[in-house]
């Protein structure tokens, strides 16, 4: 008992589908990656400069960090884990979250003064992996698609 011609582009149409749905995905979760990384330099900014919009000299806004964005990178990272599963993202890729979490959350931890390096260290690393994040999804997306290019010419 074989397949039909239909069925089997049918699943063939399936796989497609489903692949470009993680594919979107991936996506989508390194955008929300970097807005919570531009979101966390934004509250690393926020004691520089009276200037700024956002000022806020109290200090209590660092504990955002810690309450908001350092669970929702891990959420992150945990998703990509996921998705790694399924298709092929670099490792650089999916531990970036949880190295950008230690690397905003740490200094918060470790220095209870909030002086000037703490801020300039937040900084430093918040806008270094937004920027990995954006080149590291486009190389991988380029990869994943090339990859799954090449596989369906196969089939």
């Amino acid at each position: 008992m074989s397949r039909g011609r239909r069925e089997v582009i049918s699943d063939v149409r399936n796989k497609e589908m489903k692949h470009e749905l993680r594919i979107f995905t991936v996506i989508v979760l390194n955008v929300f990656l970097v807005v919570v990384i531009l979101w966390s330099v934004m509250i690393y900014t926020s004691l520089m400069s009276k200037r700024l919009p956002w000022y806020e000299p109290c200090g209590m806004q660092f504990l955002a960090i810690l309450v908001l964005s350092c669970p929702a990178l891990i959420g992150i990272g945990i998703g990509e884990l996921i998705l790694g599963k399924f298709i092929s993202i670099s490792k650089r890729l999916r531990f970036l979250p949880f190295l950008c979490c230690l690397g905003m959350g740490l200094p918060i931890l470790v220095d209870g003064g909030l002086g000037i390096i703490m801020q300039m260290f937040g900084t430093t690393v918040g806008l270094t992996t937004a920027i990995l994040v954006i080149l590291f999804t486009v190389i991988d997306t380029k990869r994943i698609i090339k990859i799954s290019n090449q596989s369906l010419q196969q089939t």
